[in-house]
């Protein structure tokens, strides 16, 4: 179940990632009929917010959570000056929790849940990938299901895919789905993700059959016949313990 807000925040977040996908440079201009404001973008990355007379990550926060907001991208606009401090994808996490806590209430308004009743994510729009584990670190085979957007995978437990793996940073890696297209980035980990052998320093798209390395934790990038793409944990990788000195550490 939604609201008018939740979809307009959903909607920015998506033009956000949108932009991120494609290197974009420009703007994207937001209003609500009083107050205008703006979010600069440059080759895919947010470095600049205002809105009304707030600055900075203030003006990006009072953008989303201000309710009939309408936004739009322009490119070419002229730069402005960076103002965000805070790594931008540390933002849109932020943002996207709060999104998800947003959805959470109006699920407990409409069902009557007590909040402790409540521990899963609610999947908000349609799966198109899924991370299957033959083997897991915490004691038993799981299967993560995500649908497009930013989905965070570390040890800590705010992570979209959550890996109990000591190889593994509390925030490592996050994989953008969009529009079918998956794309892996690196969170500065400390033993590195690499794609088919090799270290990533910048956003890698994935394509059938390529081998992914978290740490010390190894998984296969596939296209299901329903063309879906799936990632798949691979059985018997997982180094011991006393054998993660041997990983690669950025």
């Amino acid at each position: 179940m939604s609201t008018p807000a939740i979809e307009n925040i959903r909607a920015l977040l998506e033009l956000i990632h949108e932009c991120f996908m494609a290197s974009k440079s420009g703007g994207i201009v937001a209003q609500d009929g009083t107050t205008s404001g703006e979010l600069g973008i440059e080759h895919g990355r947010m470095v600049h917010a205002h809105w009304g007379a707030a600055e900075g990550e203030d003006a990006f926060w009072a953008i989303i959570k201000t309710p009939g907001i309408s936004t739009h991208f322009v490119e070419n606009k002229k730069r402005l000056a960076h103002n965000i401090q805070r790594p931008a994808e540390l933002i849109l996490m932020d943002a996207s929790i709060f999104l998800d806590q947003m959805e959470k209430e109006v699920q407990r308004a409409l069902q009557g849940l007590a909040p402790a009743l409540e521990s899963k994510r609610l999947v908000r729009r349609t799966t198109v990938v899924r991370l299957e584990p033959e083997s897991s670190a915490d004691g038993g085979a799981k299967c993560y299901v995500l649908d497009e957007g930013s989905h965070a995978i570390g040890r800590n437990q705010v992570c979209d895919i959550v890996i109990l793996d000591p190889t593994v940073s509390s925030h490592h890696a996050t994989v953008d789905v969009c529009n079918g297209a998956v794309a892996l980035r690196d969170e500065a980990s400390r033993n590195g993700t690499f794609v088919n052998g090799a270290p990533i320093q910048k956003p890698v798209y994935l394509t059938d059959g390529d081998l992914v390395m978290l740490g010390g934790v190894q998984l296969r990038f596939y296209r299901s016949q329903a063309g879906q793409p799936v990632l798949i944990e691979q059985p018997g990788v997982r180094p011991a313990l006393s054998d993660t000195s041997s990983i690669p550490r950025a």
